[in-house]
């Protein structure tokens, strides 16, 4: 018997994600038969995924897959290649989609909108440097929109699951980042925002631009002087908004133009349901506000919250949606089995109990072609606790 949510009756969901190349290696009867084996009912694949050195173990004999920047694979491609693999995307994707709807399981794309896409124009910072790895939302709000509608054109996907929509932070993700200084949460904020003329165009007109600019100028230099480091990061985080209400109305005026864009993008088809990803901050969905995104239970589609550290810090951020007024048919929680987040099975059965005991009838877990034999084998004994329960 299906449970019952607000919105009507929740089905069983267990998704993976996975990458194109793990794919390809197993070959797609193989995997959708272990996808099926395992119970998975969703299989998430990258669409657009960031540069990276990514050590696979589809085959049992590690292998990276590695570029420098990105992306290290794209949709648009007619041809990818590594060493001797090849993958046509729009032939894999259709050939996938049909061998596993034939097995009831849907195929949804896995997007990287934001990050590391070398095409698209970077965020530019408070000092006029341009942060490579990080795309303005604002900047390339019409190509996310237009990429949106082309992979909804190939009739495949029956959701997008969309990382990376927000203002992707400074330090995140740049070829061997270094810094002689400590990057608390609101340096890493304010090295973040985007001065770029797209988002002075659109948030100029509400805050006094060149006041609010040096503010931000002045702040980044005040902090990176400071010794030693405080105590308390996010209590330096709330002092400086509360003395700062410009930045406040800046934040807020930000993420509403972020959730239009992607109201915009949802609008742009039909046949696919979107479900934005909350970038965490040391292990807290909640504090995705940093990048942008705010959670807003009335912007389109789903939420997906990464629960990916303690328990207790999966539990605040349910019950966090809950008070926003999510209800649990559209929130999905993340799951990772990777060895260097999850150190046994003890530890992934806690995290899967402590969603499930407030509701949580969602889960997409963390990633195919990572996990060796035996943690493919927590996952399913997972997924059955999952089905079993709705």
């Amino acid at each position: 018997m299906l449970k019952e949510s607000a919105t009507g009756p929740l089905a069983p969901f267990a998704g993976l994600w996975a990458y194109p190349w793990d794919i390809a290696q197993w070959g797609i009867k193989r995997t959708v038969e272990k996808v099926r084996n395992a119970g998975i009912t969703d299989l998430s694949v990258a669409t657009v995924y960031h540069s990276g050195q990514i050590l696979s173990l589809a085959t049992g004999e590690p292998r990276f897959f590695t570029r420098n920047d990105g992306p290290l694979f794209s949709f648009r491609q007619d041809v990818w290649q590594d060493g001797g693999l090849e993958i046509r995307p729009q032939q894999f994707y259709r050939e996938l989609s049909d061998q596993l709807r034939s097995e009831g399981i849907r195929l949804r794309g896995w997007v990287i909108a934001g990050h590391d896409q070398t095409h698209l124009k970077p965020v530019i910072n408070a000092f006029g440097q341009e942060i490579r790895h990080a795309s303005c939302p604002v900047a390339n709000q019409e190509q996310f929109v237009q990429m949106v509608r082309d992979l909804a054109a190939w009739d495949v996907f029956s959701g997008l699951d969309l990382e990376s929509v927000g203002y992707t932070a400074a330090v995140h993700g740049a070829h061997h980042d270094i810094s002689g200084i400590v990057i608390t949460p609101l340096l890493r904020i304010l090295l973040s925002v985007c001065f770029c003329p797209s988002c002075a165009a659109v948030f100029g007109g509400a805050t006094a631009w060149e006041t609010f600019h040096q503010e931000v100028r002045d702040s980044v230099v005040q902090l990176a002087a400071q010794e030693p480091a405080p105590l308390e990061p996010m209590a330096e985080v709330a002092t400086y908004l509360v003395e700062h209400p410009q930045f406040v109305q800046f934040l807020s005026q930000r993420s509403r133009t972020i959730e239009d864009i992607i109201r915009r993008a949802a609008a742009s088809n039909r046949n696919m349901a979107l479900a934005t990803m909350l970038v965490p901050y040391g292990g807290q969905a909640q504090l995705s506000w940093m990048e942008g995104v705010l959670a807003d239970p009335s912007a389109a589609g789903d939420v997906i919250a990464l629960g990916y550290a303690s328990p207790q810090a999966l539990q605040h951020d349910v019950n966090w949606l809950y008070r926003k007024g999510w209800d649990p048919s559209r929130i999905i929680v993340g799951q990772t089995l990777t060895a260097t987040m999850t150190a046994d099975f003890d530890q992934a059965q806690m995290r899967l109990r402590a969603a499930l005991n407030l509701g949580i009838q969602r889960f997409t877990f963390y990633n195919m072609g990572l996990l060796n034999e035996e943690r493919w084998n927590w996952m399913t004994a997972l997924v059955q606790q999952i089905r079993g329960s709705i």
